[in-house]
Parts: structure tokens; sequence; C-alpha cells
């Protein structure tokens, strides 16, 4: 018996183009739904007997939406543990107003990390009354494992999954599927493709039969071909 669980980034959003997303969410762009719908009908049935999972962010359900009318699953769920991390007092700016206001605030620290943004986002920084500025990344790790642990082992066991999600969560899916740290992962990602970010509509997947523990990692961040969402 074959096992696969399959990550898929949402459609791009007209916020992915200039500022940072998180709880405050926007639809998919029409041209993407566009893009979207023709891919899932040029992949129709690719997905039949999977369990489709979606976060609760709107341009994560509208993929899961499209998905559905082109597939025959055996089950479909909502689950917001899944979502992308909130980034509290920087929600809806850009990555580079971030910056800004970290390089002002932590000097020091910037001369360690420059402008590497998900490697801010590693960090656990604190305001002045000890509150978290934004969800640390150790928090979403752990949120998203708990998540994944639960649906692959107690809810749908030895079913193949797809996952809907954002880059900040496939981040970490991907990065412990691999037994990476997120920041290995960077470079993993980097390394294998050529780019620094997981693009949207990237599929990646892993698989693994009764006889083994780990995943094995089959498709790595595709999104410029038919074979596969």
């Amino acid at each position: 018996m074959m096992e696969e669980i399959g990550m898929l980034r949402h459609a791009q959003t007209y916020g992915n183009l200039n500022r940072q997303l998180s709880h405050y969410d926007t639809q998919i762009s029409p041209e993407w739904k566009e893009r979207l719908t023709q891919r899932a009908q040029s992949n129709k049935g690719k997905f039949d007997g999977f369990v489709l999972v979606s976060n609760g962010q709107p341009r994560c359900r509208e993929v899961y939406d499209v998905l559905s009318a082109y597939n025959t699953l055996s089950a479909g769920i909502i689950d917001t543990r899944f979502d992308e991390r909130n980034f509290w007092i920087f929600a809806e700016q850009t990555k580079e107003d971030v910056i800004e206001f970290l390089q002002l605030a932590y000097p020091e620290l910037y001369e360690l990390l420059w402008d590497k943004f998900s490697r801010w986002m590693d960090q656990e920084l604190v305001d002045v009354f000890w509150k978290p500025l934004y969800e640390s990344n150790n928090s979403v790790r752990n949120r998203v494992e708990t998540a994944l642990i639960d649906v692959m082992d107690n809810q749908f066991p030895w079913k193949n999954l797809l996952i809907i999600t954002s880059s900040g969560v496939l981040r970490n899916l991907q990065a412990l599927l691999l037994s990476k740290t997120t920041q290995e992962f960077d470079d993993f990602l980097e390394e294998q493709t050529g780019y620094n970010k997981i693009p949207n509509l990237a599929y990646t997947n892993f698989i693994r039969d009764e006889s083994s523990v780990k995943y094995q990692l089959q498709y790595f961040n595709r999104y410029d071909d038919n074979e596969r969402l």
C-alpha cells in the first residue's frame, strides 16, 4: 500500500503582488482563477480518491472549490490549523516595510540577517512589553506538525492527502517531512529549484509504503507543467 501527501500553494491574489498577507485575506485574482481552472480541467481526475484539506483562508478555499469540481474525492475538510502565519502588527505591510522597521529596531541583529525576510521570521522578537511582534516560526511549525499528524494518523490513516495552504506553512510542512530546519529547507529549495520562494500553485508531494517510516520526496515545488497541479 502506498500513501501520498501532496501540497499545493494557493493561486495568486492581488495582495501577493505588493503586501504581506496573513489572516487578513483577499481572494485570488480573476486571471489566476482562470489559470487554476484550466489546469484543473487538464488534470481532471488526478486527485480522485484523495482527501482534500484546505486551510480556512479564502484564497485557499477557492482552490479547494475548483479542485473539488474536477476530482472525485474520498473526503474534504477545512482545517484552520494550516492557516498562514499571523503577522499581527505587520499584517498587510510589504516585506520591505517590515525589514526597514526591524533594521531600525534591531540594528545589531540586522548585521547578521540583513534583508533575508524568512530569517527574520525565524526570530523570536518581542516588543517592550514582551509581547511577540508576530507569530513565531516555532509556533507555526508546532501547530502545523500537530495538525499534520492528526490528519494523517487519526482522521485519515493511509489515505492520500492534498493540502492547500500558504507558503509559510508549506515551508514548515516540507521541512518537517524532509527532516530539515526551516533554514536548511530554504537552502535546499534554492539548490533544487533556483528560486528562493514557493511559487503560486507550486505542487510538491511525498510518498511512502507500508514498509517505510519516512516519506520520500517525489515532486518538489513544480508549477510549470501539467503533469500535476
